[in-house]
């Protein structure tokens, strides 16, 4: 198989497996069904990926440095706090609207189905820790943990509460934002 018709089925299994995730959870993953989501032999993935945990290994790292690599090239230099509103609707508009983005949420919180047990200690996925080191001078003194618990657990709120069952510009998720970016900004209690 050529290079070019490699990274072609490469794209239609990792598609696959994030909408096989977004359909059915990660649990109820199969290979099979994955392979026929992709347009591919079983044989055929097989080939390329050992186990069904090697192909959602595989998709969860793919979309989160994707996601990365997107915030990148859209973070450009705004004023303080402007930076982390573009992102914070981003994020959100990534993870609510878009099935890649939800499935991603979903292998997250269920990365213990698939990733080896020293991967899985990650509190938050790659693309917030970037974003945090990347902006640490905007800032409160709490260490790079601590912030990307409070925004991990913002959007955790955002995915599950009200704000995701209506328009995702919503007020509710803007107010959220804006209580994220404080809680990141404030000095640690005394």
């Amino acid at each position: 198989m050529g290079r070019k018709k490699g990274a072609i089925v490469t794209k239609a299994v990792m598609r696959a497996v994030l909408s096989e995730v977004a359909l059915h959870g990660v649990p109820r993953v199969s290979m099979t069904a994955v392979a026929r989501a992709a347009g591919v032999s079983v044989g055929a993935l097989y080939d390329r990926y050992p186990t069904r945990e090697a192909v959602l290994a595989e998709a969860y790292w793919e979309f989160d440095c994707a996601a990365t690599g997107r915030l990148d090239r859209l973070f450009g230099e705004y004023p303080e706090g402007e930076g982390f509103r573009v992102i914070w609707q981003t994020l959100t508009r990534v993870l609510l609207d878009d099935v890649s983005g939800q499935a991603f949420m979903r292998l997250f919180m269920e990365r213990e189905h698939f990733l080896p047990p020293d991967k899985q200690a990650e509190v938050v996925p790659t693309t917030l820790r970037w974003w945090l080191t990347r902006n640490s001078r905007d800032l409160g003194p709490a260490p790079l943990e601590v912030h990307a618990r409070i925004v991990w657990g913002f959007l955790l709120a955002v995915l599950s509460g009200p704000a995701s069952q209506g328009p995702r510009d919503s007020a509710l998720t803007r107010q959220m934002g804006e209580a994220c970016w404080a809680a990141l900004r404030a000095p640690p209690p005394p």
